[in-house]
């Protein structure tokens, strides 16, 4: 039975090892920068959700590649989309920020 842990293991992780291999060779991007972008995009998303001051933090989308960062989605006001944007930018990492914001539309 240990023999078989054993290999299942060792199975595990030459999958896990080939798919880092393929993410890299595939998308001209590591691992590691791959985890820095994620990392990046979770800690805007927190940053928005803990700001009092933007209405609906769940209506704005960020993505993250190579320490650029694209915010899309909809704010309430001029005011949502300069917070948005200076939270985006103050980041440890961020080396740009586009935004694709649009402001939401008075019924």
């Amino acid at each position: 039975m240990k023999k078989i842990d054993s290999v299942i293991i060792y199975i595990a992780i030459c999958t896990i090892a080939i798919g880092i291999v393929s993410c890299a060779k595939y998308t001209g991007r590591s691992f590691g920068t791959h985890i820095d972008d994620t990392i990046i995009a979770n800690e805007i998303r927190v940053n928005l959700i803990r700001e009092k001051n933007i209405k609906n933090s769940g209506d704005i989308h960020v993505k993250c590649k190579n320490g650029m960062v694209a915010l899309s989605g909809t704010v309430e006001n001029k005011d949502e989309l300069i917070i948005v944007r200076r939270i985006a930018e103050e980041v440890k990492g961020v080396k740009e920020v586009k935004s694709l914001l649009k402001i939401k539309q008075k019924d």
